[in-house]
């Protein structure tokens, strides 16, 4: 049993653990109510100010609005995500008997896929200085690219429409989903492409957006591009065809060269252009594509 002095000694450990968490509280509520009393004395400011405080508040609730719908749409894109996403196939259906043996294929043939490593470095820089320059510095998406396409759509009624999708964004696309434009398939693509960039490489997003992308008569990816319209391989084509190439994966059907030259080169030279005013290349440097236009073969 213990004696008077233990039970004393307990009770006033009792007591001075609840003084203490009773003072620990008390600071606490006190930090609450100084931050209100600080926020609702910041909010009684008249004029000007009391203006830029409302619209910076709706500003706040209505983006914290937006990344909850924007999370809450984009998990579903999850759930159409096969495994095997990333696998070669070589082409659009390959059809097999009971016994899984391999009797014939039908669709679109997709070349093997170049390294990244392996493709000419002019190829590489016509296609970032055209789609993304900021490739490699954005998680996905590029919301400044965002708010400048919608400024200038936004105040060019009519006429073109600039876009402000990032390769990534292109490849979450061209991988997941349809050519559909709704709002919330944007969402879903935004969504996914910053998936993309939580589970893969920069060097892979890149490496499939090469390999992927239609560009145009029924090929799909550069290495066939090349061979389609240049009658070679990605890593031998020159600027002027690098350029070309580049310019397809804006529209692929609108500027594919065997079937439409013109449009094709005039498009190359905007590439051209990127090139230049991206600092990925001096005016000196592609003179000479300017003046020997890329041509395709002709194909009977």
């Amino acid at each position: 049993m213990p004696n008077k002095y233990q039970i004393a000694y307990f009770f006033k450990n009792i007591l001075n653990a609840t003084i203490h968490n009773l003072v620990n509280l008390g600071m606490f509520f006190k930090k609450i109510w100084t931050g209100y009393s600080y926020c609702t004395n910041f909010v009684r400011v008249r004029g000007f100010q009391r203006f830029l405080i409302a619209v910076f508040s709706d500003i706040f609730t209505l983006s914290f609005v937006a990344l909850i719908i924007f999370f809450m749409v984009g998990q579903y894109a999850l759930v159409d995500v096969e495994k095997g996403w990333k696998l070669y196939k070589e082409y659009s259906v390959t059809f097999y008997d009971q016994n899984n043996v391999k009797i014939g294929h039908r669709g679109i043939k997709h070349s093997k896929n170049v390294p990244l490593t392996e493709l000419p470095k002019h190829m590489i820089m016509a296609t970032l200085a055209t789609e993304d320059r900021k490739f490699f510095d954005h998680l996905g998406v590029d919301p400044l690219g965002i708010a400048r396409a919608l400024s200038h759509n936004m105040s060019n009624k009519g006429g073109r429409n600039h876009g402000a999708s990032t390769i990534t964004q292109q490849l979450a696309k061209n991988l997941f989903f349809t050519s559909e434009r709704t709002l919330e398939r944007k969402i879903k693509e935004a969504y996914m492409a910053i998936w993309l960039e939580a589970n893969l490489t920069k060097v892979e997003i890149l490496s499939l957006y090469f390999d992927r992308m239609y560009m145009g008569a029924g090929n799909y990816g550069l290495e066939a591009a090349a061979k389609y319209y240049f009658g070679k391989s990605i890593r031998q084509v020159n600027l002027s065809e690098a350029a070309m190439l580049a310019g397809l994966f804006k529209a692929p059907s609108t500027y594919a060269p065997h079937a439409h030259l013109k449009a094709a080169q005039a498009r190359a030279n905007v590439v051209l252009n990127s090139l230049v005013d991206s600092g990925f290349m001096t005016e000196a440097q592609v003179a000479n594509a300017r003046k020997n236009p890329a041509i395709a073969i002709q194909r009977t």
